[in-house]
Parts: structure tokens; sequence; C-alpha cells
């Protein structure tokens, strides 16, 4: 299905696996399960897509395992160094995984706090007011502007709609389009 060549697990000790599921086990001693497991999950999909004219495989046979070529290294232990190493690059980038996590939560309840006046920062002690938006900003709605009539030198700056989804962040402080600017190219609301 779709996610063939996707999916791998390394599992030490006894399981159960679905119909669907290949496990692959008893190494022989010149060759460490857990480099071949980031070997093999590396170059699999690879080698799945090679094998088909389809974007994904309704099945693998085994065989498509089974005579798969690998290039690794003849020491055992140069291949358990490699193992260990990228083991332990992968527990270090779940750990920061998991501070950024953490940070986002916090973030989010500040957010939540300050921007609803339930928490005050230090000096702060003036009520806050209930505003309407339209008295303090402007406000524009553009034109459709094609992607073809964006240009490397035009005079006016633009935006393109599919850009804020591919090319922006939340916070837009360069705008890197142009255009040239046309006849109401923007209607006030």
């Amino acid at each position: 299905g779709v996610g063939t060549g996707k999916v791998f697990h390394y599992i030490t000790g006894k399981f159960d696996c679905h119909q669907r599921v290949y496990r692959i086990t008893d190494f022989r001693s010149d060759l460490n399960g857990k480099f071949f497991h980031l070997l093999f999950s590396r170059l699999f999909y690879d080698r799945i897509m090679s094998m088909t004219a389809k974007s994904s495989v309704d099945s693998v046979r085994m065989e498509i395992i089974s005579d798969m070529e690998l290039v690794v290294p003849s020491s055992i232990r140069e291949q358990e160094v490699i193992a260990e190493a990228l083991s332990d690059a992968d527990a270090a980038i779940e750990s920061l995984d998991s501070l950024i996590a953490k940070k986002r939560a916090v973030k989010q309840a500040t957010v939540q706090q300050l921007l609803t006046g339930r928490t005050r920062l230090p000096g702060f002690t003036a009520d806050w007011k209930e505003v309407r938006l339209g008295e303090h900003a402007s406000f524009f709605k553009g034109n459709g502007l094609s992607k073809s009539r964006l240009i490397d030198d035009g005079p006016q700056q633009c935006v393109h709609y599919g850009e804020l989804f591919t090319h922006y962040g939340p916070v837009i402080e360069t705008v890197s389009s142009k255009c040239f600017a046309f006849e109401g190219s923007f209607k006030s609301l």
C-alpha cells in the first residue's frame, strides 16, 4: 500500500507481526542487525520505486527483499560503531524534539496568558480597553494575481497567494516577489 517501503522498526525480543509485515532476523555473525536496519530503511524505498511504474506498491514479494544487494563494512565492529553513532544522533534529535515540544507548550500557555491580560508583565497595571480594529488599521483586499504576472525586477512588491504556504512563515519581514502595478490592484474594504 501507500506506506510500502516507508515504515521500519528495530525490535529486540519476542514479538508477533501482522501478515503484511516482513520480519528480518537471525543475522549471521558478520552483519550487525542495528546497522542493517539503518542501512535497509534508508535504501529500501528507492528499490521499491525502481521496480514499479506506480507511486505505490500493492505488495512486496520476498525476493524483492532477499535479492537486494547492499554494500556493508566487512568489519562487524565498524558496523556496530556506525549504528551506535547514528543511534546516538537519533536520540539527540528526539531529545531536542521533546524539548522543542515543551517550549512550544510553554509559549502557547504564555501567549494565552499575556494576550488575554490574565497575566501582566512587571511594570504594567493600566486597564486594557476594548477597541474596534477598523479604527486602528487599514484593510485592503488584493485582486487575483496569477503566478505568470510575477517578475524578477518589477516595480511593485507583491505576495502571491501560493507563496503564503510555500515561501513565507507566519510573519513576512521581506517581500521577495515583484510585479507590475496594475489598475485596481487593491480594493479597500
